[in-house]
């Protein structure tokens, strides 16, 4: 059976609620504005970084950034 949004997946429910606190904040900028800026993504290596991090370091990057203005560099690597 395939994964699906149905009412006992709360993994991502919770993910989708943090990243909707953390963009209101900033309701003007784009996802891949606050995406880039959190992770501080300035390459194409980047984006390999990015199709490979944790969801919830994804948000918890995306609520500092948000919250201090501070972009902080990727805690580990996409490999490790």
């Amino acid at each position: 059976m395939a994964e699906t949004t149905e009412k006992f997946d709360t993994r991502r429910a919770l993910f989708l609620e943090r990243l909707i606190r953390a963009w209101d904040k900033m309701p003007k900028a784009r996802l891949g504005e606050l995406i880039s800026k959190s992770l501080d993504l300035s390459t194409l290596f980047d984006i390999m970084y990015l199709s490979n991090i944790d969801d919830v370091k994804l948000v918890e990057a995306i609520e500092r950034f948000v919250l201090t203005g501070d972009a902080t560099s990727p805690p580990e690597s996409p490999r490790e």
